[in-house]
């Protein structure tokens, strides 16, 4: 049934022409705006309680860009399952490559603080050819196995490595082999309550995952921030910023509260470009632990 639907539906739409896929995603983001059809209450409160400084006319016009921006992703996910390399890396250019010829040539591994921000699959795809390093992320695996496994040959095929989180050791167990980049997804909601770091993040105290600098420490990595650009719609550039060379070497809490502020800098900019639908703020802060 899986495979039926696709090769029924999502080969042949990945293969219509941008165009096409673009009015489709203008259509889809009329109906997910002015329908509310999909988390709409989530994303206003959300963005409301980040902005608290914003108009209700501004934060719907916030809202209105970000279904457009999100449907724009919808689409060209769609886009990446017949992307050629050539297509992909057009689309998702690097401009900070620098970074990782100065710490490969120094024989550093790399941790990569990213976020739901822009377009992460593209640049799922486009990574690995224009780095020195050896590309890998952690990914959650999906329900469906046969769609799970679609979604990794998708990402996976021009270099990226994908490992499920639950086995994201397995990148630090390869360190015998080539140098790593391994991108972790600092900006998700930690499902573990140990391992969480307080802070201050878009007018909200909100618990962050602590594994960017825990690995990081533990596995003498250096830290990257990983920052997507939209330059038009359809097209990114990666940037990238170095936060250490050493996380041995920093205080407790200093890598985080970096790129959580890098990330933040980045929303305050353009907002409408964040995954807002992502429940972010599930978790009262606990009396005991303290606010970074």
């Amino acid at each position: 049934m899986f495979t039926l639907f696709y090769h029924c539906f999502i080969k042949p739409v990945s293969l219509l022409p941008s165009w096409l896929l673009y009015g489709i995603s203008d259509f889809l983001s009329f109906i997910l705006f002015y329908g509310g059809f999909y988390r709409k209450s989530i994303v206003i409160k959300q963005i409301t309680a980040s902005f608290p400084e914003k108009s209700p006319d501004e934060v719907l016009e916030i809202t209105r860009k970000f279904y457009s921006h999100f449907c724009d992703l919808m689409v060209e996910s769609l886009m990446i399952f017949s992307i050629s390399r050539e297509e992909a890396i057009r689309r998702c250019t690097i401009s900070g490559e620098q970074v990782f010829k100065d710490l490969f040539a120094e024989n550093k591994n790399i941790i990569i603080a990213g976020g739901h921000y822009n377009n992460w699959e593209m640049l799922a795809v486009a990574i690995d050819e224009q780095i020195p390093h050896q590309a890998m992320a952690l990914y959650t695996p999906l329900a469906n196995k046969g769609f799970d496994r679609l979604m990794r040959n998708s990402r996976g095929k021009y270099g990226l490595q994908l490992y499920p989180k639950k086995r994201f050791w397995e990148i630090f167990e390869a360190r015998d082999g080539p140098l790593f980049a391994a991108v972790f997804g600092a900006d998700q909601f930690p499902t573990k309550s140990k391992n969480v770091f307080w802070t201050t993040f878009l007018n909200q105290e909100t618990c962050v995952a602590f594994g960017t600098e825990k690995y990081a420490v533990e596995q003498d990595c250096a830290v990257v921030f990983g920052r997507i650009i939209k330059v038009k719609r359809g097209c990114y550039q990666m940037d990238f910023e170095l936060i250490t060379k050493d996380a041995t070497k920093e205080p407790f809490g200093a890598i985080t509260k970096k790129h959580v502020a890098l990330l933040e800098a980045d929303i305050k900019r353009h907002p409408e470009y964040w995954l807002w639908t992502h429940r972010r703020w599930k978790r009262s802060r606990p009396v005991d632990q303290p606010i970074h």
